[in-house]
């Protein structure tokens, strides 16, 4: 039965005592992808370090562009040459509570202390998209996208991991019809289900469409694929709960990555094409975190 259970840095420590000894691992070191990820347009070099003490590091350059964007992460290890990795998305705020900088180093200024004001994005051109913050005391915040004529807000959660840094999960919800046979998803599209899986009731203009998989009670997988082929554009998970409000469910999105080491010492992402090789065997130890992190067992 896979279940999702809250494993903090205390955990880790267990588990070191218990004999499991990290250090040990042949997964500890950096890993770099043998090839450019494709991922749509856009080719990636993706960077994961996994340090002796559960914590680890994500890095991904966008080739095109040269911005690149730098993600604390744990990681588990599910089985003899199996590994769960998680990377947080995160906002460190300037000492004088006047600027705040993404993972990808874009800054945002009009607040005033975390939770005051409204965070604009900086160094926007004419109609280029750009993002804006708002941070409740309460935990809660929203986030909306703009672009041309397109506005889009996503709520989110924030939690605060040390001293000006803090860690964002983005909210979503899905709603069902009364008699249970229509989903609409976290776009409003509406998707029919079979064999467990639910699917985007397509257009003929779509380039893209989505399955959703409730798996167990703890998690849902998202399949994007593109242009109405099976070629798979992206797989994302997202911890679900029913939500207080009938006929519906709440998804937290969670950056996971299920990797396996290979015969010839390579390590494959499971939901996709990326492989990565190590080209380093040691790292030092990662910043100790307290987020919640999904523990999965096998069924």
């Amino acid at each position: 039965m896979k279940k999702i259970a809250a494993v903090i840095i205390v955990s880790i420590v267990l588990i070191l005592s218990a004999g499991c000894i990290a250090e040990k691992d042949a997964v500890i070191g950096t890993w770099e992808s043998v090839e450019p990820y494709q991922s749509g347009d856009t080719a990636h070099n993706l960077v994961f370090t996994f340090s002796e003490d559960y914590t680890g590091k994500f890095v991904d350059t966008d080739l095109s562009e040269g911005q690149t964007g730098t993600f604390p992460a744990l990681w588990i290890k599910t089985g003899d040459k199996t590994y769960l990795f998680e990377e947080y998305e995160t906002f460190k705020i300037s000492d004088d509570g006047k600027t705040l900088t993404s993972n990808y180093g874009y800054t945002y200024t009009g607040g005033d202390g975390f939770t005051k004001g409204t965070w604009v994005q900086n160094g926007v051109k004419g109609d280029a998209y750009r993002y804006e913050y708002v941070f409740n005391p309460d935990g809660t915040g929203v986030e909306t996208y703009y672009e041309d004529e397109t506005v889009r807000t996503t709520n989110l959660k924030w939690n605060e991991d040390s001293k000006n840094l803090y860690e964002l999960t983005h909210v979503y919800s899905v709603k069902f019809s009364e008699d249970g046979k229509t989903m609409y998803d976290i776009w409003g599209d509406a998707c029919e289900e079979s064999n467990g899986v639910w699917t985007n009731i397509r257009q003929d203009d779509w380039n893209y469409y989505y399955t959703y998989e409730f798996i167990d009670d703890d998690l849902c997988k998202l399949i994007c694929y593109y242009n109405d082929t099976e070629e798979v554009y992206g797989v994302y998970y997202y911890v679900w709960k029913d939500s207080e409000t009938a006929g519906g469910r709440t998804l937290d999105r969670v950056y996971l990555t299920y990797f396996e080491l290979q015969s010839d010492g390579t390590l494959k992402d499971r939901d996709s094409s990326l492989v990565l090789k190590k080209v380093s065997a040691s790292s030092a130890s990662g910043r100790a975190m307290i987020f919640p992190f999904p523990e999965l067992t096998d069924k």
